[in-house]
């Protein structure tokens, strides 16, 4: 009976510690997935600056067209 006990324990504890890493797994995934949002955004942001240089420049370089 006592060792029935200590199995059921092990099984617990093994439970418990693969529970734990599944979790903290997952919090770093949602903290690379937040860190990807966030580069995602600052390339949308900066491919937006780019277009509107983009369109000054065109805007620029039809002042010297014949």
């Amino acid at each position: 009976m006592f060792r029935n006990s200590e199995q059921v324990e092990d099984a617990v504890n093994e439970i418990s510690a693969v529970s734990q890493e599944a979790s903290s797994n997952a919090e770093e995934v949602a903290a690379s997935s937040e860190e990807q949002s966030s580069s995602t955004q600052e390339i949308v942001n900066a491919s937006e600056n780019l277009a509107e240089i983009a369109q000054q420049l065109s805007q620029a370089i039809n002042k010297f067209k014949l």
